[in-house]
């Protein structure tokens, strides 16, 4: 199976028999794109997709609403074990768009996102993509801020105007 985005190929992430992830050409200028699907059985008509800058979205629990969210250099979700006040997290996101390399050469987004919690701004320590990965799963590291109220809080990332979705993190 290929995927062709204005006629180049796009790396595929996951492929089934009713969704396709792959990686948009990091050269796709916003507007619009063509886009078009090949398999065994065939290619399928081009079809205009949209492309925007950004268009940030949390990955989640669909069960919970809790977001893929872990405090930071564990494997504990937040709703496993509840992030303290003052202590740091890592969101797990996709489309925050544009990256370059930083002087510790890392990929960090070129803007950075505002992340709230409860309402209340949290600071961003680093935004871009998630360690051995590569394009396309991003990683957030932020850190609660102190004023936050304990129990289960709304969590919304906002990158170049736009908003993300809204998820849930447990706070202690």
């Amino acid at each position: 199976m290929t995927v062709m985005v204005n006629n180049e190929l796009a790396k595929l992430l996951y492929v089934s028999d009713a969704q396709i992830n792959f990686l948009a050409p990091v050269d796709l200028a916003p507007g619009s794109a063509m886009l078009t699907v090949s398999t065994g059985a065939g290619t399928s008509a081009s079809l205009q997709v949209p492309v925007n800058p950004v268009q940030p979205g949390i990955f989640f629990d669909a069960a919970t609403n809790f977001g893929a969210i872990l405090n930071a250099g564990t494997a504990k979700t937040t709703q496993q074990h509840p992030a303290a006040r003052g202590e740091y997290i890592e969101i797990y996101c996709t489309g925050l768009g544009a990256v370059q390399k930083n002087s510790e050469d890392l990929m960090e987004t070129v803007t950075k996102p505002q992340v709230s919690i409860g309402n209340l701004p949290a600071t961003v320590t680093f935004s871009g993509f998630a360690g051995l990965y590569g394009g396309g799963l991003y990683q957030v590291n932020v850190q609660i801020p102190q004023d936050t109220p304990s129990g289960i809080q709304t969590l919304t990332l906002t990158i170049g105007g736009v908003a993300s979705n809204a998820v849930k993190v447990a706070i202690q």
